[in-house]
């Protein structure tokens, strides 16, 4: 039976297995999770949020956060920089705003505006919005809503590495399980086999990096245990050609 993701989302919610050291808990995810009910179950869970939120929302005073976002000069965006995830030494520009609103579902919240440059356009600002506790500065709820990214690598690692999703399974629910599973259990595999062969070097962890780095692996272990003549060159030469 088809379930939506929020509906499934609000599922999986409460039956997170968080580890006992964990003493707070936030919730990361882009716009099209920003459901009403949504927010309600992570108010009853007691949890913190950092939500992307759709410009079509309502202010307190009835207005579209569009229509308030529209309002604003350029002047009152602040610069700020954070710095990006793969690479520490690296900076990502942003052009930033912090306001406290009541929303109309929601109560008073933190809404953040943030831009890539100052001049964006209207459409190209996305709105963040989070129930985290005062003091809270913008850059702060950029630093924290930017750790959503890496679901984003984690999803494409395993559709474009591991062809999640791309098995040809039938529609049982279980063969699906199991085909998700495997992909999972190659990625653990390959995250393993990565930190005892390379080590900890700082750098950030590939899927595709690992898996072409095993692949080449077998395959010498392969020319080196055949003692056919030649195997050498051969290898140089399909590794160039690679």
């Amino acid at each position: 039976m088809y379930v939506k993701d929020n509906v499934l989302v609000r599922q999986i919610l409460p039956e997170i297995p968080w580890p006992e050291w964990v003493q707070t808990k936030i919730v990361l995810a882009d716009s099209a999770f920003a459901a009403i009910e949504t927010f309600q179950l992570l108010k009853k869970l007691g949890w913190f949020y950092v939500f992307a939120c759709a410009k079509t929302w309502n202010l307190s005073d009835g207005q579209h956060v569009k229509t308030h976002l529209g309002k604003l000069q350029k002047t009152q965006f602040k610069k700020t920089w954070i710095p990006r995830l793969t690479n520490p030494r690296k900076r990502r520009l942003f052009y930033v705003r912090k306001e406290r609103h009541v929303l109309k579902h929601l109560g008073e919240v933190t809404m953040v505006f943030t831009k890539l440059g100052r001049n964006a356009s209207l459409k190209a600002t996305r709105v963040l919005v989070t129930n985290l506790p005062e003091p809270l500065t913008a850059r702060d709820v950029l630093l924290i809503y930017q750790r959503r990214w890496m679901i984003e690598v984690l999803f494409k690692e395993l559709k474009s590495g591991l062809g999640i999703g791309q098995h040809q399974v039938t529609k049982d629910a279980g063969r699906v399980e199991r085909s998700v599973s495997l992909c999972l259990m190659s990625y653990l595999f390959l995250m393993r086999w990565h930190l005892e062969v390379e080590g900890s070097t700082g750098k950030a962890w590939s899927l595709f990096a690992s898996r072409q780095h095993l692949l080449w692996t077998l395959i010498e272990d392969r020319l080196a245990h055949s003692g056919k003549p030649g195997v050498s060159k051969l290898h140089y030469e399909t590794r160039r050609a690679a």
